[in-house]
């Protein structure tokens, strides 16, 4: 335990009582006001850092209790605008181009997001955004400027912390996944929009405390330590720091290095929400934005960001992502594909090449290659199993990045020249069979 992690263990056990009125959602917590707390720039390792604001997802089960502490705790700081983002359009959330009553003209007018400049949306339900309009928040969420480009062009200043709150598309339950961090490409889509996250958090039903929901409880005496007025002062404290007023402490900057490194060699970029090449900055962004939620200052000016903060931001990251609900370091690991060499050695160089020519890969694809239905089945079952192939949002059934490098790689590396079924039906439990002989007949 550090002064940091009992910072914010009073400051969620007083929510819990007074505030959110859930028990076991203090992850959650903390990922809201890491979005909350963050600052428009910084400086980090000697380069402005243009975008500080930090953008997180939520993922969950329906009344999981993702929406009610997100909501609880706008309304406790009295800042934050939440939009309900079922049946939203384009010009809602963005803007468009008005043309006017009585022959008054076009003129632009914005949409909720843009009017939130420098403030905090919470997006509730996202998953109800069609995947199309996601597509065209790529430029704001990026460069902080939605770029309107009609009869009327604009650049309309759009820096906002976004807290996405979404359910998985399609009425599934987090539990219906092997692993829960694969709801994220179906609730987002492009892998460019999952990169612009700082971090993802999925929350189960099965994570609430359900003996405290059946419970009678008294009436709680008293108010909050952490007041409504407190913390409103305290995320006004935050969004009104500039990058002078932003001190890393000695040694911190290095630590968040090694903290990026970690992170970059543990959780696989298949999945976006980690990436190498800009693990550093997010893991600053969140650093900063936990020193404020702790209150990290000597004279109410300098906001200062110490080790004790990356450890905890390393910690909790580190939980969140191993959590059974998101289970990100399992299907990392999966993700390798240490275990397609048995499928590789089945396909031969000739099926290998017949499947990366495919635009999209089917059970029965495999069947014609092997000539042979149980042989196909069994690889296509073992890709399904070790997560090589993935379903688009049109239902189509595609080869993974990790997959196609892998079959690429394979053909120069001493495979038979053609498929072998015994071998396929098998996986990986050589016969003996050369090369070519009955591997088709």
């Amino acid at each position: 335990m550090t002064w940091v992690t009992d910072v914010l263990s009073d400051i969620y056990t007083d929510f819990e009582t007074h505030v959110v009125h859930i028990r076991r959602r203090r992850d959650l917590m903390l990922a809201i006001d890491l979005s909350y707390h963050s600052t428009l720039s910084f400086t980090f390792n000697s380069q402005p850092v243009e975008k500080g604001v930090v953008e997180i997802l939520v993922i969950g089960d329906t009344r999981s209790g993702k929406s009610h502490t997100a909501k609880a705790m706008q309304r406790h700081y009295r800042l934050g605008d939440m939009i309900n983002s079922e049946g939203v359009t384009m010009a809602g959330l963005l803007g468009g181009i008005d043309e006017g009553a009585s022959g008054r003209g076009r003129f632009v007018r914005c949409g909720r997001i843009p009017l939130n400049h420098k403030r905090i949306v919470i997006l509730d339900e996202a998953n109800e955004i069609p995947l199309e309009i996601l597509a065209k928040f790529s430029g704001f969420r990026s460069s902080g400027v939605f770029d309107l480009v009609k009869i009327i062009q604009q650049k309309i200043p759009c820096r906002v912390r976004l807290i996405w709150i979404a359910n998985p598309r399609g009425d599934k339950d987090v539990d219906g996944y092997s692993h829960g961090v694969e709801s994220v490409p179906e609730v987002i889509g492009k892998k460019e929009d999952i990169a612009r996250f700082d971090m993802a958090i999925i929350v189960s039903r099965q994570d609430i405390d359900k003996k405290h929901l059946h419970r009678v409880h008294k009436k709680v005496e008293g108010t909050a330590r952490w007041s409504s007025d407190i913390c409103h002062n305290k995320v006004l404290f935050a969004w009104t720091r500039r990058p002078e007023h932003i001190v890393f402490g000695p040694g911190v900057e290095k630590k968040c290095l090694e903290l990026a490194e970690h992170l970059s060699d543990s959780y696989s970029d298949q999945i976006p929400l980690v990436i190498e090449t800009e693990q550093p900055i997010k893991v600053a962004r969140m650093a900063v934005a936990l020193a404020a939620t702790t209150f990290s200052t000597e004279d109410d000016v300098h906001l200062v960001v110490e080790k004790e903060h990356v450890d905890a931001l390393g910690e909790y990251l580190d939980s969140v992502y191993q959590h059974r609900s998101m289970d990100y370091l399992a299907w990392s690991k999966k993700s390798e594909m240490g275990e397609l060499e048995p499928v590789m050695k089945a396909l031969g160089k000739s099926g290998v090449t017949q499947v990366l020519r495919s635009s999209r890969i089917t059970q029965r694809k495999f069947e014609a290659i092997f000539r042979d239905k149980e042989a196909g089945t069994a690889v296509w079952s073992e890709l399904m199993l070790i997560g090589a192939v993935m379903e688009d949002t049109k239902g189509r059934w595609l080869l993974t990045p990790d997959l196609i490098k892998k079959m690429k790689q394979s053909q120069l590396n001493g495979l038979r020249e053609r498929p072998s079924i015994p071998l396929a039906v098998g996986l990986g439990k050589d016969d003996g069979a050369e090369d070519d002989e009955g591997a088709w007949e």
